[in-house]
């Protein structure tokens, strides 16, 4: 699942490339029980609790059983719901932070840093301390340099609620409750970006607490400040330290069409619309953006069942969406189109994905180009084989149309993908009564779906899924 370029482009931002996508590997293994978190907790003296406790400025110290564990300690992809920290400081500031680094350096326990807790891999949850930044929530609005301090411990509601007032934009995810930090140090992938490049291209400075605790405010001028917000910029939370704000320019927002469209399996055309809709629209204005999503078929799927969902904005009329649709409209009428042209802000509220915590695994790859009718025929027949019955899970095979600004990038950052067009994302999801027998059979079928179809891809995966 490792991708490490040949040695001849081992850069700076070649090895991080390979570092990235290796990190994916590992899937659902790694879980711990709530019996082990209790396990670690009671492997430190109550002394070692109540000195961190004391080092606290502001935030507080839960343990299993405090109020609060449960809901900062619960991830938002269950499939990891069995692993529980010792311990979670919910920080309101850097000084928290570092006491809480600090005193992991001093004591046989891993940290993790967690905002949303939206990880799709589970990397913020640890059986060690949780570092949980969700008390940071200092964001700003500077109207006269049109910038926003986005805090550590800011949700994409929070952002969003701010940037409405102003108008203005920057580019962000369609979930309300994920965490604005990790989306941003992945690189920051949304409906806007082929506007105004990922959202790590619209930041200016980070602030960053360091292993030792000590706070750096990354920005260009001195040499490790400068590496710092390079690597900051879609290096991957976790990594470097941990962020507790970013100041980032912002974008005026104006007209703006959201579109949701469907089509079914009745007329049998779906793979003709969605090959020439990923070729096509390699080729639409900057302004559009969009995700499409293949749905799996199992055998008692109904011929009226949604085939294909395409979702996503265009910063123009709705006369422009249907004019950059109406091929694949005449190939084969959408069972469902709905518009809404009344802004940006409005339009986000009807692209909102409020997505309620659920069991899934993901497995992605980036595409220089679209997919052929040979490749997406490959793809039907393994959407067609899905293992569980309708009702029990499903899986998706979804296409984030990438392009535009993220390939014209006017300066150096740790993201790395600015040669795509299309990031491919092979979804699964199960129920809570799935077995473990069952799960296995899921990831495996996923495995032999991703085996095949990495190969038109260009080795490279999304380090946030």
């Amino acid at each position: 699942m490792s991708y490490v370029p040949p040695a001849h482009t081992l850069k700076r931002r070649g090895f991080l490339f390979g570092a990235a996508s290796a990190g994916l590997a590992g899937g659902l293994s790694g879980a711990v029980s709530t019996g082990q978190a209790q396990a670690q907790n009671a492997a430190l003296p109550l002394s070692a609790w109540r000195d961190l406790d004391r080092a606290l400025k502001g935030g507080k110290l839960m343990l299993l059983g405090s109020t609060g564990y449960t809901t900062y300690s619960r991830p938002f992809n269950l499939a990891y719901d069995a692993k529980r920290p010792a311990g979670i400081v919910f920080c309101t500031n850097n000084d928290d932070v570092a006491a809480a680094l600090k005193w992991c350096a001093d004591k046989p326990i891993a940290p993790a840093a967690r905002s949303g807790g939206h990880s799709y891999a589970g990397y913020s949850l640890t059986d060690g301390l949780m570092i949980c930044t969700r008390g940071i929530l200092n964001t700003s609005y500077d109207a006269a340099k049109k910038q926003i301090w986005v805090a550590g411990g800011a949700l994409n509601a929070d952002i969003q609620k701010v940037l409405r007032d102003e108008n203005v934009a920057i580019t962000h995810g369609s979930c309300p409750s994920m965490g604005a930090a990790g989306f941003l140090l992945g690189g920051g992938m949304g409906f806007g970006m082929r506007n105004w490049g990922v959202a790590a291209d619209q930041m200016l400075e980070a602030e960053v607490v360091l292993a030792s605790g000590d706070v750096i405010r990354a920005k260009p001028g001195m040499k490790l400040d400068s590496d710092l917000l390079w690597a900051t910029r879609g290096g991957g939370g976790g990594n470097f330290g941990i962020a507790t704000g970013f100041l980032m320019k912002t974008a005026p927002v104006g007209e703006l069409t959201a579109f949701k469209i469907q089509w079914s399996f009745e007329r049998e055309k779906h793979l003709e619309v969605a090959a020439l809709l990923l070729d096509k629209l390699t080729y639409a204005p900057n302004g559009f953006g969009c995700r499409i999503a293949l749905k799996s078929r199992p055998k008692d799927t109904p011929k009226d069942a949604v085939a294909i969902e395409m979702t996503g904005q265009f910063a123009g009329s709705e006369a422009g969406v249907r004019a950059l649709l109406s091929p694949y409209i005449e190939i084969d009428a959408p069972s469902s189109f709905e518009v809404l042209s009344e802004g940006y802000w409005k339009g986000q509220d009807f692209l909102a994905d409020a997505t309620e915590a659920n069991r899934f695994h993901e497995r992605s790859a980036f595409l220089e180009g679209g997919l052929g009718h040979s490749a997406l025929e490959k793809a039907s027949r393994y959407l067609a084989s899905w293992p569980m019955p309708s009702g029990q899970g499903g899986a998706e095979l979804r296409f984030f149309q990438t392009g535009g600004a993220v390939n014209n990038a006017d300066h150096e950052t740790c993201f790395v993908h600015r040669e795509t067009q299309w990031l491919m994302d092979i979804g699964v999801t199960w129920t809570a009564d799935a077995s473990i027998t069952q799960i296995d059979d899921i990831v495996a079928w996923q495995n032999s779906f991703q085996s095949i179809m990495k190969a038109y891809g260009n080795g490279a995966s999304y380090q946030n899924f």
